[in-house]
Parts: structure tokens; C-alpha cells; sequence
């Protein structure tokens, strides 16, 4: 646990337990939630049967800790004074789940930094940590049947390798890339495609 009790207020981002910070009953807690705890709550099957989790010990033993971990995650919800949401869908998730309402704000996007280039690449970009709840596979997917677009994935994850399977030869990955290149990447494709529910 940090020691926050020296600040005036408490600004917490969070995708799991940085909401969980004890703060005094006087300082004000804002929370930037990205999402409530996926693997404890509505996607906690799907995270088991990816880890091949059934209902051996293992399995029994996981699905113990995460029930102890949606018990901790509902008493830590009603701690901080103000929950924002990044987007709509993880304001409804919130709503559900924990009962309470978060304002919309959308993440920030430097567009000072995007520059505005006309000549674009023949390519669509999809960038993300490759990870299931990403669904990068749906989007390798809809590639595959589109022989003609060329497709970029940016990013590095635990799917890395059965999605570079999974790919025609018009999807190419080129891993993390560092920010400017990253940038340019972006300002030169056609679009941005993405298919995870965030």
C-alpha cells in the first residue's frame, strides 16, 4: 500500500487496484477507471478456459481467489468520491457491476502530435497490447477475407505468437515500435482498426 495521507486529494487510473488506495475520510479520491477487474467479473470464463483452468484443483483454487478478489473489488468501489469512465461501455460495466455512476471522459488524444499527411500508405494499422480481450483475431480475421488490404498490427502481447499463425500474408506485425515511429505509423495508414470492447 502507498502512504497517500501527505496529499490534499488522490487522483487514481485504474484497471484493477489502484482504486483500492485508503485514503482519509477528508481527502477527495477521483478515480479514472479503464475497466472494472475483467478476469474477476463478466469475463471470468472466458479468461479460465484461456488459461486451461477447468475445475481440477487448479482451476478450484482460481476461481476461489477470484471470487475472494470480486468481494475486495466491491468494497474498494465506494471508496473514491468520483468515478470517471473512459468511455460509455465501461460507464454501463460500472453501473452493473458495481452500482454505482461514472462520468464519460474520453482518453485524451494528442493530435498535435498526429501531423495531417496526404499521402497515405496502403495500409490499415490495428495497435494494442495483443491480448484476448483486445480481439486483435477478430480483426486478423476480417483481413484474411480481404486479401487485397494490407493490414500493420502494432504491439507485443501473450497472443503474439498463434496471431502471427493466424495471419495472411497481408497482415505483417512490426512489435512495439518506439513513439515517433509509432506516430508516423498512424498518421500514414488509411485507419485504425480496433475491436475490443473498452
Amino acid at each position: 500500500q502507498f502512504d497517500v495521507t501527505g496529499y490534499d486529494a488522490v487522483i487514481s487510473s485504474s484497471a484493477a487496484f489502484s482504486r483500492g488506495v485508503i485514503t482519509r475520510p477528508d481527502q477527495p479520491h477521483l478515480c479514472y477507471v479503464h475497466s472494472p477487474v475483467r478476469y474477476a467479473w463478466d469475463e471470468q470464463f472466458s479468461y479460465l478456459q484461456q488459461g486451461k483452468l477447468g475445475f481440477g484443483p487448479k482451476g478450484m483454487l482460481y476461481r476461489y481467489m477470484l471470487h475472494r478478489l470480486r468481494t475486495w473489488d466491491t468494497r474498494t468501489a465506494h471508496g473514491p468520491d468520483l468515478m470517471l469512465a473512459n468511455s460509455n461501455y465501461v460507464r454501463s460495466r460500472i453501473q452493473h457491476i458495481y452500482g454505482r455512476d461514472a462520468r464519460v471522459v474520453f482518453p485524451p488524444v494528442a493530435l498535435k502530435e498526429l501531423p495531417c499527411v496526404d499521402d497515405k500508405d496502403d495500409c490499415y494499422v490495428s495497435a494494442s497490447f495483443l491480448a484476448p480481450y483486445k480481439r486483435t483475431d477478430l480483426v486478423i480475421k476480417a483481413f484474411n477475407e480481404m486479401p487485397s488490404r494490407r493490414l500493420v498490427i502494432v504491439g507485443e502481447g501473450q497472443q503474439s505468437a498463434s496471431l502471427r499463425s493466424l495471419a495472411g500474408p497481408n497482415v505483417t506485425f512490426s512489435g512495439f515500435l518506439p513513439r515517433k515511429e509509432y506516430v508516423a505509423t498512424l498518421a500514414r495508414a488509411k485507419a485504425m482498426v480496433f475491436a475490443g470492447c473498452e
